[in-house]
């Protein structure tokens, strides 16, 4: 290949050398948004004019035309890769995607292959002129899909870049307009320059001008990155802040047509139309029209609860006039609904934990004073046996024996009912529920409180002849049990008689123990399963206890998902009633 490298081989020379090194410092910042479009760019524009080094620099119209079918991977490239720039600069970026990309390249694919191939069609070159001895520059003649494929497509690309570029340097502060006016004129300088090129305004016949204008592009790039944080300054968009946002973003004018509004607020006020900007906000078809009320009313701040089908949702309101647009304002929607939640949430915490601390409190107060009469009973009969203990015969010990025991049983039957109170409470308590003999349990049970009913002169009736199965907790229920009968030893006089028995009802089973003893009235009913309300009642044997039992019976009977109740008169006796499941 014969080549004469001219001065305007020197000057293409130059302007690739420009664009390499302003894609080079684009590509250094590549993490930040838009550098690799700028740099890719950059590369692009690079191509074209290193090409055109060769494509002046030949001597023949063959190896000319070889040339330049070259730089038009770069000249087909450019514009689109400048509008692709643009896009991503200005905040579009949601329309850079894969399928866009591929659809912005068709044309310039079709011309560069029309390029390729211009032999057999001329689309692209319809002839050329000869080589000029002065300047070893040929003139090319275009055919018809240069001006529609090639130059008309560019224009609308740059006629597009253009909108978006000054739509965003009038919405931008200061800082970013500088940086679109920049990006502006480095785009304008080829356009300008390939004006100058069709219509024959050239200091030099034939040369390519949108190349070498890239000069003044490149060196604007390269004067931005190095002299400013061009790059690092890239704004984050209206797109890319706005529409990510949970809250609900909407601005009204003085007569509250929409300015802006946002996804999340469309969302909220169930706007299924998009286009509505302009539009007065009464009429964009909102369906949530009370919280498009409290958005059109004059508080400045608001909480408003929206009911959709049986789910409340609650919405906190904001608005601030905008001071740079006189009777506008930015309203703000907070959906609270989450924290509402877990504000009541931990309110019932508190209530519970306040109430526990009281109930602890009672509770206390209740175990100190019903544990005072049987220590002073353990302690007095104990200290004066052990003092006189020769002075007495063998039924005052036995007597004294017996009062004893008796305190002792009442501080050991209190101190278990505490402790099963305490792991109920805290869940400590395993939950094993199977399917028992309701008759077996009853008889245990009995085979421990016999022998205190029998020293009362009380009957208990249990029938021994049904077999009913139940499902329960073994040891659960035995504590219910053992509760309740005990319960009605208590409060029934000696000659006094206590019922147990259990009936099927339903799918569950409900087991009573009746006593025909004191009997309680309506003040006692009310009280009887509240901590917060128990009081020591003596037995007719004056036995203490503090009503705890009670409690427990209610705990368990919930746990397997029961229900307990009680009916009594005074005098006439008291029967309690539980039921359990009888299958799991």
């Amino acid at each position: 290949m014969n080549f004469i490298f001219t001065i305007y081989s020197a000057l293409f020379l130059v302007v690739s050398m420009i664009s390499f090194f302003g894609a080079f410092l684009a590509w250094q910042r590549r993490s930040v948004n838009c550098a690799k479009e700028l740099a890719l760019l950059m590369i692009a524009s690079g191509f074209w004019a290193f090409w055109i080094i060769f494509e002046t620099a030949s001597q023949s119209v063959d190896l000319k035309i070889f040339w330049s079918k070259l730089e038009y991977f770069g000249a087909v490239s450019a514009p689109v890769l400048y509008f692709i720039f643009v896009l991503r600069f200005t905040g579009k970026g949601r329309f850079i995607s894969t399928k866009n990309i591929l659809l912005l390249f068709i044309i310039p694919v079709v011309t560069l292959l029309f390029a390729l191939t211009n032999g057999q069609h001329y689309l692209i070159w319809s002839g050329f002129s000869s080589i000029s001895e002065k300047t070893n520059i040929m003139e090319y003649y275009h055919g018809i899909w240069f001006w529609i494929g090639y130059l008309a497509y560019n224009y609308i690309l740059f006629i597009l870049s253009t909108y978006f570029l000054f739509y965003f340097i009038f919405y931008q502060k200061k800082v970013f307009r500088a940086q679109g006016f920049i990006i502006f004129f480095a785009g304008l300088c080829p356009w300008i320059a390939s004006i100058f090129y069709l219509f024959g305004i050239s200091p030099v016949s034939g040369i390519d001008l949108p190349p070498i204008s890239i000069i003044l592009s490149g060196s604007l790039f390269a004067f931005a990155i190095l002299s400013t944080p061009f790059l690092d300054l890239v704004p984050v968009a209206r797109e890319r802040l706005v529409e990510v946002l949970p809250e609900g973003i909407l601005v009204l004018d003085g007569q509250n047509r929409i300015i802006d509004i946002n996804e999340s607020a469309l969302s909220f006020l169930g706007i299924r139309n998009k286009n509505i900007i302009g539009i007065r906000a009464e009429s964009s078809d909102a369906s949530v029209l009370l919280l498009l009320n409290a958005v059109l009313d004059h508080e400045t701040i608001k909480e408003i609860d929206i009911k959709n089908n049986d789910e409340i949702s609650t919405y906190r309101i904001t608005k601030q006039t905008i001071l740079s647009h006189p009777n506008s304002r930015l309203v703000v929607i907070h959906n609270i609904t989450e924290r509402k939640l877990l504000e009541l949430k931990i309110s019932n915490q508190n209530q519970e934990l306040s109430k526990l601390n009281s109930d602890k409190d009672r509770f206390m107060s209740i175990i100190a004073h019903d544990l005072k009469s049987p220590f002073c009973s353990l302690l007095g009969f104990s200290e004066l046996l052990s003092e006189n203990i020769h002075k007495y015969d063998f039924t005052d010990i036995e007597s004294s024996a017996k009062s004893i025991h008796k305190s002792a049983q009442t501080i050991f039957n209190l101190l278990e009912d505490i402790l099963l109170w305490a792991k109920s409470k805290s869940g400590k308590i395993a939950y094993e529920p199977e399917e028992v003999n309701f008759n077996q349990i009853c008889l245990k049970v009995l085979e421990i409180l016999s022998p205190v009913a029998i020293a009362k002169d009380i009957s208990i009736n249990c029938p021994s002849s049904f077999e009913l199965k139940i499902f329960a907790d073994v040891n659960m229920l035995k504590t219910i049990l053992r509760n309740l009968v005990s319960n009605a030893i208590k409060f029934t006089n000696p000659g006094g008689q206590i019922s147990i028995y259990a009936e099927q009802s339903g799918s569950d089973v409900t087991v009573v123990v009746s006593d025909n003893g004191t009997g309680m009235g309506p003040e006692a009913l009310a009280r009887l399963f509240d901590i917060s309300q128990a009081t020591s009642t003596a037995g007719t044997a004056n036995e203490t206890g503090t009503g705890l039992g009670l409690f427990l019976c209610k705990d368990y009977v919930e746990k397997h998902k029961g229900k307990i109740w009680v009916n009594s008169e005074p005098d006439k006796g008291t029967t309690f009633c539980f039921s359990l499941p009888e299958k799991k």
